[in-house]
């Protein structure tokens, strides 16, 4: 939960001068979850005494994170749906490091793990990261995820 990551980008529209703090999730079938939580970086964004308050109640969330996503509707339909294989999105835009690191992004790796996964530089990382971003057109993990969702969706031919 403390692990931190700046990569430099923001969504448009998006209020400056934020830090965000992410609680991710792991899901069945290989998903993951997240939420976002921000705070003006001019107070102090979220100090380590902060994040220590908020980690004995990770647990609590993370259980009624996936309690949430197993009595959610389309939890059915998304699990059993045949899905496109992962390493096929945008493989035709993307160099090969790009779309292992994009994919690598999808499943929930941050650019600190993905460093250590690949066993390559973060400046590295995060330059592929960056290029794969802007060739897809976006500028955040969400619009990643996004776009990976609509190529999905438009690939299975389900809506």
């Amino acid at each position: 939960m403390a692990q931190k990551e700046e990569i430099g980008f923001r969504t448009r529209g998006w209020p400056e001068n934020l830090q965000e703090l992410a609680l991710t999730v792991e899901l069945a079938n290989g998903m993951m979850g997240e939420m976002s939580l921000a705070r003006p970086s001019d107070l102090g964004g979220f100090l380590p005494q902060m994040v220590a308050r908020l980690q004995p109640f990770y647990p609590l969330f993370a259980t009624a994170f996936r309690q949430l996503w197993e009595r959610h509707p389309n939890n059915t339909a998304i699990s059993n749906e045949r899905r496109a294989p992962l390493e096929d999105f945008a493989n035709d835009i993307l160099s090969f490091r790009e779309a292992e690191i994009v994919q690598l992004i999808l499943k929930g790796h941050s650019s600190l793990s993905i460093s250590l996964t690949l066993s390559i530089a973060l400046p590295t990382v995060k330059t592929h990261r960056r290029n794969a971003y802007a060739k897809l057109g976006i500028s955040s993990q969400q619009q990643l995820f996004h776009a990976f969702l609509q190529w999905q969706e438009a690939t299975t031919g389900s809506k």
